[in-house]
């Protein structure tokens, strides 16, 4: 059996518009451990949003979450 596959380049490689050209229009997006700034959890909720996707952020604190979701525009739980 052989197997074809095409090898995506990293997103770290891609520029803004080839990233936000993988919409997420129409989709909702749960990120977990997003109550860090600078953080993953909040760097990938406000990709998402820049994506088009309705971002819920979770995390441990309620504060923080409550601070980061005003800021980038979402929801949090």
């Amino acid at each position: 059996m052989i197997i074809q596959c095409r090898l995506l380049p990293a997103w770290h490689q891609l520029n803004k518009e080839e990233i936000i050209l993988i919409t997420l229009n129409n989709k909702i997006a749960l990120v977990m451990g997003a109550s860090s700034e600078p953080g993953i959890g909040s760097a990938i909720a406000k990709i998402f949003i820049e994506a088009g996707a309705t971002v819920v952020i979770s995390g441990r604190r309620k504060d923080a979450l409550e601070e980061i979701a005003n800021k980038i525009g979402c929801s949090y739980i």
